[in-house]
């Protein structure tokens, strides 16, 4: 007979021997059947989020959410009621293809429970932006459009010089926002009790702002730049750099005081890599060179490598620099941009 059995061993007396039993088994088969755990069927289903907005171009995803949470069934299937303006696949991962409005809807296996999401999607904010010196200069030309996300429009900027002790300076960079236009503007000349040692004397000496092998003037001051911040309020919402990268490059900086900077995006700098510019105060002319000092390896380290290399000529007042990602190298500190007609402004959500 076909089906399922489960084997039963039995043991038996089945004599004496010497005073002592001894026994015998058997096995015999007996129907068996296994407990089937009973179908939870789905009451209903809900989309989350129940409506999100997304940028033009960015993706998303859709999570569905069963009642009850034990459903036996949770195959589903998703739809977009406008598929040329976001996307949806059967992971219920969604894209903004165009600007406008679609409602993603969710179907489970049977047909009998659907949920619905309404996405919509936004296109990014234009802002035009310029830099400027107090008194005019090279500098006048850094101007270009930046795209922001539309989640992230801000309605006020924040930027400050870097000087003495790595502490912002009490000299303010002019910020205005108005009509769809930023201009920054920075004063002409800062005080001498404002700026920093130009040089490290060691690694470690962060009195001093560049850890360059060699330095002209060692008695020239500096300050620098720091990050432009876009605020909602009070609120941080993303900054603004200015970089080369190629137009599917990935967000990154870089930190004046190490010459560092995040690799990423296309090379179409022509020097080995990516160039994220800042911008230095110098009060005399000098020049970097060699490569960053290094810490001194650990036991059991081996040699710690140069990461930074130093090409870089400064002039009295504000100077345009640029590092220089190599991937597979130190990357390079100079003042003379590869291509400037490739420089153009970023903006970063951050936090």
């Amino acid at each position: 007979m076909l089906g399922i059995y489960r084997g039963i061993t039995i043991w038996t007396l089945c004599g004496l021997l010497g005073g002592v039993g001894f026994g015998c088994t058997r096995t015999e088969q007996i129907p068996y059947t296994p407990e089937v755990p009973p179908t939870v069927a789905v009451e209903s289903v809900a989309i989350e989020p129940a409506t999100l907005e997304l940028a033009l171009g960015d993706y998303g995803t859709l999570d569905v959410v069963f009642t009850p949470s034990n459903a036996t069934d949770k195959d589903v299937s998703w739809s977009s009621s406008a598929p040329e303006t976001v996307s949806v696949d059967e992971w219920g991962r969604i894209e903004g293809l165009a600007v406008g409005e679609a409602t993603i809807t969710v179907v489970t296996e049977d047909g009998a429970q659907t949920a619905a999401c309404v996405v919509t999607v936004k296109q990014p904010v234009s802002l035009e932006v310029s830099l400027k010196i107090a008194a005019g200069g090279e500098m006048d030309e850094m101007a270009g459009s930046v795209t922001v996300p539309f989640d992230r429009a801000f309605d006020n900027l924040r930027a400050q010089i870097i000087g003495f002790d790595q502490q912002p300076v009490a000299t303010a960079v002019s910020v205005t926002l108005a009509d769809g236009t930023i201009v920054l503007e920075l004063p002409e000349a800062l005080p001498a009790g404002d700026l920093c040692r130009v040089a490290r004397n060691a690694w470690n000496d962060y009195e001093g702002f560049w850890p360059a092998e060699d330095v002209s003037d060692r008695s020239a001051r500096v300050a620098d730049l720091g990050d432009i911040i876009a605020l909602r309020g009070d609120v941080p919402v993303g900054r603004l750099y200015l970089s080369d990268m190629g137009a599917d490059g990935d967000s990154g900086g870089g930190d004046g005081g190490d010459g560092g900077g995040s690799s990423g995006g296309d090379d179409i700098s022509g020097r080995g890599g990516v160039a994220y510019v800042g911008f230095h105060y110098a009060d005399r002319p000098f020049t970097l060179g060699g490569y960053n000092l290094t810490r001194p390896p650990k036991e059991n380290e081996g040699v710690v490598r140069k990461s930074f290399h130093y090409e870089a000529s400064f002039v009295v007042g504000w100077n345009l620099y640029a590092n220089i990602e190599n991937g597979s190298g130190p990357s390079l500190v100079t003042t003379t941009l590869p291509d400037p007609e490739a420089v153009r402004w970023w903006f970063e959500p951050w936090p």
